[in-house]
């Protein structure tokens, strides 16, 4: 997309984890009050996250998120006022099960991503469980072949934990298998897979649309790789300080790290871009 920098915004997409969360996974410092500026003038703030919804509340609650919000990748858009699913694209169900079957064999934790919530078999290893506040929602049940019977459902999106190294044989074990096509490293311990043909630029070319808000005054703010789909298609993109270096250089702007109130940075710097743009 050609990018005109004169552009006022009226929506905000932010990544959670690395940008809006710092790195004990809390509210960044600033972040209530510079959405809260956003909403009184004018623009609306969303989440665009790999996480479930019932992972996200806790931030939505917190900083006062009122527009839908995106999830799973991008696999789902949910709308936190009505608490109804406005788009959601599943799994299949049969490459879902032999990846349960692989992730069984590898030993690798597979996390299978619900709307709401989250199932696994493997749990955490010592000290490496999320604490409660972080709002991880996640079950361990004992079979995760006859827990997919059971629900009759597919998830919405699987992340695959475990050792840098091993995640990536996994990750190269899937693609021989040719199972899924949408998979990308969303850390160096984990492998998000979403439906084939979902990511972040597509669901917030959907919520945009959802919202008759045109791309080009879209702004995004993200951190990881997985979040440069969204750049591509926004009018105005800026990366987090504690982003990898891919990441920056595809960047309009790069704001402070996360752990140093770079999404309080991030928004307000969109806001006085649409004053000068006004």
């Amino acid at each position: 997309m050609s990018k005109d920098l004169q552009t006022a915004f009226d929506l905000i997409a932010i990544d959670c984890d690395g940008t809006i969360l710092d790195s004990g996974k809390n509210v960044s410092a600033g972040a209530h009050e510079a959405v809260a500026e956003a909403c009184a003038n004018g623009v609306e703030v969303t989440l665009i996250s790999g996480r479930n919804y019932g992972s996200m509340e806790f931030i939505v609650d917190e900083i006062g998120i009122a527009a839908p919000i995106i999830g799973g990748g991008g696999a789902f858009i949910y709308d936190v006022q009505s608490k109804k699913t406005i788009e959601k694209h599943p799994l299949p169900l049969p490459e879902t099960r032999e990846l349960v079957r692989l992730c069984r064999k590898e030993e690798v934790i597979l996390v299978l991503e619900y709307v709401h919530n989250a199932i696994q078999e493997r749990s955490f290893p010592p000290g490496k469980r999320p604490h409660p506040k972080h709002g991880y929602q996640r079950h361990i049940i004992p079979d995760l072949l006859e827990e997919l019977d059971k629900l009759g459902e597919p998830p919405v999106k699987a992340m695959v934990l475990g050792e840098s190294q091993t995640l990536k044989m996994v990750f190269e074990r899937i693609q021989r298998l040719g199972l899924f096509d949408s998979m990308s490293f969303s850390s160096s311990s984990s492998i998000d897979i979403v439906p084939s043909g979902v990511n972040k630029g597509s669901s917030l070319t959907a919520l945009a649309q959802h919202l008759n808000v045109p791309l080009q005054r879209v702004a995004v703010i993200g951190d990881w790789l997985n979040d440069l789909d969204m750049f591509r298609i926004s009018g105005f993109s800026i990366a987090m300080g504690n982003a990898p270096d891919e990441v920056k250089a595809a960047a309009d702007l790069v704001a402070p790290e996360n752990d140093h109130s770079g999404a309080a940075w991030a928004i307000r710097e969109i806001l006085k871009r649409n004053q000068s743009a006004g």
